[in-house]
């Protein structure tokens, strides 16, 4: 389905997915993606939910989350994920 807008709700916030380089090693070998297990993955926000309180996270932040955290929606042919506000680990510097 292709999706136009996504307005989150309450604490979830929308996150487009950065490339994932961990399942790459420095001299250029692919892991299977159950090798990086577990590991956190990037992402920059897009849009955040309306609950203020909860959320600590703006549009434009570049932040970090564990891998298999939230809900996986295609928007605009990007990867991307609706997470609730305890899925986000930490706001990062990229």
């Amino acid at each position: 389905m292709n999706v136009k807008k996504v307005t989150p709700l309450d604490d979830r916030i929308f996150v487009e997915v950065l490339e994932d380089t961990a399942s790459k090693t420095e001299s250029g070998i692919y892991l299977p993606e159950d090798a990086d297990k577990g590991k956190p993955i990037f992402g920059k926000v897009l849009a955040v939910g309306d609950n203020k309180d909860m959320i600590k996270v703006k549009v434009g932040d570049n932040v970090v989350f564990q891998k298999f955290s939230g809900t996986e929606i295609d928007y605009q042919g990007k990867d991307c994920l609706i997470l609730t506000s305890a899925d986000i680990l930490a706001i990062v510097d990229l």
